[in-house]
């Protein structure tokens, strides 16, 4: 063979090679040409160009999907408490409570904090020591005054203090050799029920003498509110009893079983709760829903009436979502012990009857403008509550959220996920941004006994945001 035949052979397979290469999608079997040549290279210039574009499209994408809150919101205060984590648990319009802690699972923390901060500036009124065991507090605003309970470790007496909230001033303090397991106040008393002793004792809520004590049956518990009752109540076996809080007489008793059988070790169902939202500001304690053997039972607090009631259907978790809607969820157990929910029901508070049901894993939810916004291990759903007919829906790009319900805030859907905050349009289930500038405490573990049993790391009051950090601050933005 002549060695210029073996130059055109070699040229052709060379040729070939790039004309296929070129786009991947063209006809493998095109004839070779000068201009198909042409084209390749015209082509390869061009898809050099579209990848330089469909980067740069993609990093204005990316920028423009995370946002600084504090670019958006003016900075109001920064607190930085005494452990990795600070969170608002309470708010009496001029102090925010906030309840401070290393973040470890019961039986393995050693240090927590309860603080008195200033509303206005983030100054620190005061604080309260609680150590290992569970800090217990209750509010009595209209005298300006917090009962605190703690005992900080072991080998540590239990102190009840009586603390003025705007001031700090300690107005006086008990010593107790018991643990406390539940406390609650009226206008002129505060009720204390000790761990593994039968029986309550109500002293007087100026100076702290006892008044008198009570003994209880076992498992009779006082029902401890973060707010000043009228009465003083107690669970019992057989049935509601409410106190007339000076003298120890009974007032009225509501009849039924209020201990079913949990059908978990771990979880005591059926229960209520209440969204993190609505536990900080609903300040009603005149009204509770109860938890009964056959049924949720919304009480009276004052003359033990019943107001309504709700069947509870087997395993059933009562989630009042605000003053208005409460979501009733099913759950189902396992051969393994495990419940896992299988459908949910809204509740209308105010016409005391059911909406409509659904057959979906609920996780939290938010009403907003009609619509009732939940979330689901897989996706984002809006329903009308008009229709009950589903209006969007969107699956996740990041992990559910499993320890927080959604948010609205300024007409927008934000949604906490592990340690990240995730914002929405709630008219159209849109993925609007990701907030940069705040990582969040994941999971934590609250040891103070509230009815959700776990804190906000997000609160909203008014036009302004209370966020907790992990790197142990707490801040407050102004929302402009």
């Amino acid at each position: 063979m002549r060695l210029s035949s073996v130059f055109i052979i070699i040229a052709f397979i060379m040729l070939a090679a790039l004309s296929g290469c070129s786009n991947l999608s063209h006809d493998t079997h095109e004839p070779v040409t000068e201009e198909n040549i042409h084209n390749a290279a015209e082509d390869d210039e061009n898809y050099k160009d579209n990848a330089d574009n469909n980067k740069e499209n993609n990093n204005e994408e990316t920028k423009s999907s995370i946002r600084s809150w504090k670019d958006m919101y003016q900075s109001k205060w920064t607190f930085c408490g005494d452990l990795d984590n600070n969170y608002p648990i309470d708010d009496t319009g001029q102090v925010l409570i906030a309840y401070g802690n290393d973040n470890q699972i019961s039986g393995y923390h050693s240090d927590t904090y309860l603080y008195g901060l200033n509303k206005d500036t983030g100054e620190k009124i005061w604080s309260v020591y609680g150590g290992y065991y569970p800090i217990h507090y209750c509010i009595n605003e209209p005298e300006n005054t917090i009962l605190i309970g703690t005992k900080p470790s072991v080998d540590d007496d239990t102190r009840l203090q009586c603390i003025e909230i705007t001031t700090g001033k300690l107005l006086w303090e008990k010593i107790f050799s018991f643990e406390i397991r539940r406390l609650a106040i009226t206008d002129k008393t505060v009720a204390v029920q000790p761990y593994n002793l039968n029986t309550i004792m109500v002293l007087d809520v100026t100076n702290g003498e006892v008044l008198w004590e009570k003994e209880l049956e076992q498992n009779e518990v006082l029902i401890s509110l973060q707010r000043q009752m009228n009465n003083i109540i107690v669970s019992q076996k057989d049935g509601l009893a409410a106190y007339e809080p000076s003298s120890g007489q009974m007032k009225w008793k509501v009849e039924g079983n209020l201990f079913p059988e949990s059908p978990h070790p771990m979880i005591m169902l059926p229960d209520v709760i209440e969204s993190k939202q609505y536990q900080i500001l609903s300040k009603n304690t005149n009204t509770q829903w109860i938890t009964f053997e056959d049924c949720f039972r919304k009480i009276d607090f004052n003359t033990g009436e019943v107001l309504d009631s709700i069947p509870t259907g087997g395993i059933n978790l009562l989630y009042l979502l605000d003053g208005e809607f409460s979501i009733v969820k099913s759950y189902e157990k396992e051969d393994n012990g495990n419940l896992f929910t299988k459908s949910f029901s809204l509740y209308s508070n105010s016409q005391k009857n059911e909406l409509f049901s659904k057959n979906d894993t609920l996780l939290g939810a938010v009403v907003y403008q009609n619509k009732l916004i939940y979330t689901t291990p897989e996706k984002i759903k809006c329903i009308s509550l008009d229709t009950s007919d589903l209006l969007w829906e969107c699956g996740y790009s990041f992990d559910p959220p499993e320890a927080y319900s959604p948010l609205i805030i300024q007409n927008r859907l934000v949604i906490v996920s592990n340690d990240k905050i995730h914002v929405f349009n709630p008219d159209s289930g849109e993925y609007l941004y990701q907030v940069d500038d705040y990582n969040l405490p994941v999971y934590p573990i609250l040891d103070i006994p509230v009815v959700d049993h776990s804190p906000s790391v997000i609160y909203v009051s008014g036009n302004e945001i209370y966020i907790s950090r992990n790197d142990g601050h707490l801040d407050a933005l102004i929302l402009k």
